[in-house]
């Protein structure tokens, strides 16, 4: 036997599941932007802003050869420079060995070498170009000139070139940082 609402059960009962699908939406969008923390570094001149939780950190876990077509679609470590000046801004991005996580993991013995890694950084949406990390002076992936007042968005990637002669899925890893500079002063 059916039971009979009446029109206001009815519209209790719609609030309810409104209200519930509302406030479970605002703890879903809260986890995920949680997940996608912005790390900032500033200086007088520029801002930069990571648009990842790691931050200004470039971690490969295990060694996966990809050729590379395949490795320009890994993940991006996305961040922006910001020119707060009225004049043009010159900024050096490099890849450079994260050697606080390498000496706090003591694994040295165990990093990918630096030419079987291929790196690439995205201007705006400017094709990329690929390089080994070793071909690389100081890990200067670019010099980059920012318009005033203006903000350039860059993307790097980074993964273990296909000819490598390592052994697929071994613990070897890379730990790298995104170091920015502008004009001699270290920003990020």
């Amino acid at each position: 036997m059916y039971k009979k609402y009446t029109r206001k059960q009815e519209l209790v009962i719609i609030t309810f599941i409104l209200l519930l699908a509302l406030v479970s939406t605002y703890f879903i969008y809260n986890k995920f932007s949680d997940e996608r923390k912005k790390v900032d570094y500033n200086s007088e001149n520029v801002d930069v802003v990571f648009n990842d939780k790691t931050g200004d950190k470039i971690t490969i876990k295990k060694v996966t050869p990809l050729n590379d077509n395949v490795g320009l679609s890994t993940k991006a470590y996305n961040f922006e420079i910001n020119n707060n000046l009225t004049e043009k801004v010159y900024v050096k991005i490099q890849l450079i060995d994260d050697t606080k996580e390498i000496n706090k993991d003591n694994c040295e013995d165990k990093l990918i070498p630096k030419d079987n890694i291929k790196v690439t950084i995205k201007k705006n949406s400017n094709e990329s170009e690929i390089y080994r990390l070793s071909e690389l002076d100081d890990g200067v992936l670019l010099e980059d000139t920012i318009n005033p007042i203006a903000h350039n968005t860059y993307a790097v990637r980074a993964w273990v070139d296909k000819d490598a002669a390592l052994t697929p899925g071994s613990s070897m890893h890379y730990h790298g940082i995104i170091k920015i500079t502008e004009e001699d002063s270290l920003v990020g």
